[in-house]
């Protein structure tokens, strides 16, 4: 992993891990909160920049990740702000609904990262 694919894997992980700490309500309180609401826009949208902006080596090499459906919530995020989907996006980024662990963007990241080959391999 090249120098500028550490820092954008930090930013995604640290965005992971804001949302993950922040959303600890239920959908209808946080749909009601337009600063959660905004926060977590801003964090989703830094992890699909930081995921756009890693090497394809890197993307490569971490298959288990899909990159091309992190990218995508972009698309959304990005130039349609004004018709943000607030279900697709609490989908993007809570926690399951039928357990307390992380929130599905967390565990993708996590399991993908933890698949990468061991260094030398």
């Amino acid at each position: 992993m090249n120098r500028a694919d550490e820092s954008r894997v930090a930013d995604t992980i640290a965005a992971a891990d804001g949302l993950a700490s922040r959303l600890t309500m239920p959908y209808e309180q946080w749909l009601t909160n337009e600063d959660l609401r905004l926060m977590t826009e801003r964090l989703v949208e830094i992890v699909v920049e930081a995921v756009r902006s890693l090497s394809d080596g890197f993307c490569q090499e971490h298959p288990d990740l899909d990159w091309s459906g992190f990218i995508g919530l972009r698309t959304i995020l990005v130039p349609a702000y004004h018709r943000i989907d607030p279900g697709l996006l609490w989908q993007a980024a809570d926690r399951r609904p039928s357990s307390d662990g992380p929130p599905p963007l967390k565990i993708r990241i996590d399991i993908g990262l933890d698949s990468s080959p061991a260094p030398g391999t």
